[in-house]
Formats: structure tokens, sequence, C-alpha cells
């Protein structure tokens, strides 16, 4: 199931990216939000897992980072605020 899931991110990526490449989409304020919504959908989806508290933790500094530093995922996060810091 877990496998599904990231297997539908690449594709919903995959199609953000070549739309903005085709000019649909004229900037990527729309890309973060759609891998912000996704990140919250697999977060969704992990609470089935033995690991819903790590789950639950992921949904909730996404969301904390996201209208703070316009990071969209964690792991994003973590390397704006890296970046941020060590320069």
């Amino acid at each position: 199931m877990l496998l599904g899931a990231l297997c539908l991110i690449v594709a919903i990526v995959l199609v953000a990216v070549q739309l903005r490449n085709w000019g649909f989409i004229s900037s990527t304020h729309y890309l973060a939000w759609a891998a912000f919504a996704m990140n919250l959908g697999v977060s969704a989806l992990g609470l089935l897992t033995p690991e819903r508290l790590w789950w639950i933790a992921n949904a909730i500094l996404s969301a904390l980072a996201m209208p703070l530093i316009g990071a969209s995922t964690v792991p994003t996060a973590i390397v704006t605020l890296v970046q941020l810091f060590w320069n």
C-alpha cells in the first residue's frame, strides 16, 4: 500500500513538472502546495501502519513548516533551515 502511495506521488510530481515545462503552470507556488497536499495524504495513509506516531509527527511538522518557512515537506524544511543558518 505504501509503495502504491509512493508511485502515486511520483506520478503526480512528474505530471506537475511536465505541465510547468509546457507553460500551463507559470509558478512553482502550485507545485509546493501540491507537494504539501501529497505529503499530508501519504501521512494519512501512514496512520494505518504501526509507525503512526511518526506519520502524525510528519503531518504536524509539515503543517507548521509550510506557512512558516515555505517548505512543503519535513526534509525540505531541514535543508532550508540548514542553508539559512549555515551561511
